[in-house]
């Protein structure tokens, strides 16, 4: 089984997001379909929305397929404006 985890900004369209996500796994050649695909929100994280994906795909192409849909899904949520979140501090320097 593969399993994926996503951060998308709390601002960003998640239902939009977790669509992208669900259909880019379907597309992929060697997921056992039969065995069901799940997109789903794993956790409400301090800085983002942390959306959790589940598919079987045979032992064989466990990590190309892996590998594959993390980069499909981080081209795609960029190409539709969906914001992957990063940590970020801010300083304030007093005088």
């Amino acid at each position: 089984r593969l399993d994926w985890k996503f951060d998308i900004a709390y601002d960003a369209d998640l239902k939009k997001a977790k669509e992208i996500i669900e259909n880019l796994i379907k597309e992929q050649e060697h997921i056992l379909l039969e065995d069901g695909v799940t997109v789903f929100v794993d956790n409400l994280g301090a800085s983002s929305v942390v959306i959790g994906a589940r598919a079987w795909v045979p032992s064989e192409h466990y990590w190309t397929i892996l590998w594959k849909i993390r980069e499909d899904v981080k081209l795609a949520l960029d190409e539709n404006g969906i914001e992957i979140p990063f940590n970020q501090l801010t300083v304030h320097v007093e005088k």
